[in-house]
């Protein structure tokens, strides 16, 4: 189960990302001009609505933020 107030925690003070959405089996974020959604299962699925090239980067960082959670790595702080 996802720590879902921990995550939006990390995700907002760590990236700035106040515009989350954490449902059942997916995590849809705004992030400035990006909109993306993570979608998780067996495998983990992400769709794009928009990508800025210049934030690349640092989607992938907010992704793999998630992806922590998603595996449950976050109880090791």
């Amino acid at each position: 189960m996802i720590n879902k107030e921990k995550m939006l925690k990390e995700l907002e003070e760590k990236f700035g990302c106040t515009d989350v959405d954490v449902y059942d089996d997916m995590v849809s974020v705004s992030y400035g001009f990006n909109n993306f959604e993570v979608q998780f299962g067996s495998e983990l699925s992400i769709n794009t609505m928009s990508l800025l090239a210049d934030d690349l980067e640092k989607v992938g960082q907010i992704i793999s933020a998630i992806g922590k959670y998603i595996k449950g790595e976050d109880d090791n702080e």
